[in-house]
Parts: structure tokens; sequence; C-alpha cells
């Protein structure tokens, strides 16, 4: 989850192999916000205050199984995470976001991205230099997140630090953006949620581009790019399987969603046919950083009927960071403050059961 100002990004669309280098300024990636900024990478260029061990980063292969009867624990009503007891109303507005149970251990968090069972969340993590993607976990859906441990970043796993973290929803594949002297996409796959991690092959040579999201099958990368020149925009782009590295392939901007303000932090529902971002545009009743959301009839079709969710917006920014298979949950980040006295927490918004 990159929240900045000054820069610009593309909603693109890669087809075939892969994406050649998403043509941006690296320089962009020291650009902060004067109202929060959790991706200060030209602080974060050394890596980590503290070094740490290579290797894949500890997995519990707890991101497997069928979801359980776990979610009729909980009402929904806004206390806890949230759980629906049964099937929301996909077309019913959000409850009030509550904060993501478990988590809050560091000053900035952003960037939450779930197993299909909802027992697993990878997430960014910052507090001063140290910069790194974790993973928690929990029993059930009902419960809290518990024992986070550093993943990639920080020495782990190969990679300095870490930024923005998505995970594919059959938990194969992980596409993670960091910083090394340039803006990096990198992406990791592993055979079973009982396998370590591959190590992370970038996927642009280097380039401004920032919060990638997985489409559910692992098979296309959404993320955006920043231009200083140019607003934010959304990138998306088909990546193949098991073609990493070397990705090659047209891109090609959303722009039906793009607009003259930033845009970023693509997330898509699982059947492809709904999407939500964030976006700085003052023409639908925004003030600020919002969460905006469009749908479209076929999983390659245009998106159509831009509307702001009104819910989850507030004087805050916010960017939307996950959304579960059944559109009841919405996985979001918060920022507060600047990059260096402020924060950014993850919170969770459920819609109500029928």
């Amino acid at each position: 989850m990159s929240y900045t100002a000054g820069g610009s990004g593309v909603l693109i669309f890669c087809v075939l192999v892969g994406c050649a280098d998403a043509e941006g300024d690296d320089a962009a990636e020291t650009a902060t916000s004067g109202t929060g900024n959790p991706s200060a990478e030209a602080s974060d260029d050394a890596g980590s205050s503290t070094g740490g061990p290579g290797g894949s980063g500890g997995q519990t292969g707890d991101e497997t199984g069928d979801e359980t009867g776990d979610e009729t624990d909980t009402t929904g009503s806004g206390t806890g995470i949230g759980e629906p007891a049964m099937p929301c109303d996909p077309a019913a507005t959000f409850d009030d976001p509550v904060p993501v149970p478990g988590l809050g251990i560091s000053q900035f968090e952003s960037t939450a991205s779930l197993a299909s069972d909802r027992r697993t969340i990878y997430f960014a993590a910052r507090d001063g230099a140290r910069a790194v993607i974790m993973m928690a976990t929990r029993a059930s859906p009902a419960d809290a997140f518990a024992n986070p441990t550093v993943v990639f970043g920080d020495g782990y796993g190969g990679l300095p630090n870490g930024f923005d973290v998505a995970l594919s929803a059959d938990g194969s594949t992980l596409a993670i953006h960091y910083y090394d002297l340039a803006s990096y996409t990198a992406i990791a796959t592993r055979t079973s949620a009982d396998d370590p991690w591959t190590a992370p092959q970038d996927l642009f040579p280097s380039g401004a581009v920032f919060s990638p999201h997985l489409s559910a099958d692992g098979q296309t990368l959404y993320w955006h790019r920043r231009d200083p020149a140019l607003p934010d925009e959304l990138d998306d782009e088909q990546l193949s399987q098991g073609s990493i590295p070397g990705w090659t392939g047209l891109l090609s901007p959303l722009t039906e969603i793009n607009s003259p303000s930033d845009d970023s932090n693509p997330v898509l529902s699982a059947d492809g046919l709904q999407l939500w971002w964030a976006s700085e545009r003052t023409d639908l009743g925004g003030a600020g950083q919002d969460i905006y959301t469009a749908s479209r009839d076929t999983p390659r079709g245009a998106f159509a009927g831009i509307r702001r969710v009104d819910e989850l917006s507030t004087d805050l920014a916010e960017a939307p960071d996950w959304i579960s298979e059944d559109l009841c949950q919405l996985y979001l980040t918060r920022f507060e403050g600047d990059a260096s006295s402020g924060s950014s927490t993850l919170w969770v918004a459920t819609r109500l059961p029928r």
C-alpha cells in the first residue's frame, strides 16, 4: 500500500507472458505526502536496521483447509472481526470498519491480503527503517490473528525490505513490492501452503510500480504505476503460469477507471467483475483519498458505474486491500499523520447478514 503524493500511476493490462518495465520514474519513490505515506522508501534503502537471516521465511501451512461453521460464532454487528453469521447481501452497505484484531504491532501496517479461508493474513509492516512483509494466522475466521512472523524483508526471503504484498486466492503466488535503490515488483511461488516460498523473482527490472494485487487464479496482476509528471493511475498485467522470471507482454491502461487525480491500490473480486481502488478524484464527492468501486459484465470487459464507497470514506486517507470471495468483508488501510510521526492501521468492514 503506497500512499504518496505528486506521482502518477496507470491501471494496465498485460497480455500473454508478462510485462516489460512499467516506465515509471524511480525518483517518485522518494516522494512523501503531508497526510500520510507508509512507503517512505527513500529512508529505507538500507534495507534493515538490524539485518536478518536469509531463506524463504517461515511458513506454517495454516493457509489450507476448507472453511467451517466457525463463521457462525459472531454476528457482524461491529464487534470483534465482524465475521458474518450467514451470507450477506453483496449490494448492501458495509458496517463501520473495526481494527483487525491481533495486529497493530508496528507504526505502519498496510496491504492486508488473506488466504481464501481467511485464516492466514499477509501484510506490510514498517517501523523506522525496518520494512517487512509479515504473516499471521488464526484458528478460525472468528478469532484474532496471532504469532505474526517476518516472511520477506529485513534479510528474510532474500529481500532487503517489503512495502506491499498480495496473495493469490489459491495461496500459490505472492506479489511483493520492495525497494533497493529503485522500486521493484517481485513474484514468489510455491506448490502448496506446506512448501516454502521460492526466492522472489523481479517482474519489472525497475520502475515506480506499487500496490500489486493478484487475481483469484494468480494469473493477472493489477498495480499502479507512478510517473512524477502525472497523477497516479492503475495498471493491470496479464501473468502467465510457470514463466517466472522473464515476463514480456503488452500493457493496457484501464482508461475507464483512471482519473486526472491519483488512482491507486486496486483490489479485484474473485470473479473479476468488481474493482475497488483508492482515488483522490473530486468529481464524485471525494475530498481526499477515498475508496471507489466499479463493476463490469465480463472478466475482460470495461468497468462502469464508478461510485465512491461513502460508508468507508472519512476525513482520513483510506485504501482497499482485500475483498472476500462472497463480497461480505473488505479489508482496508487507514492513514493518519505523515510518514515520520503518523501511522497506518488495518481495518475490516463487514456487510451484515441477510
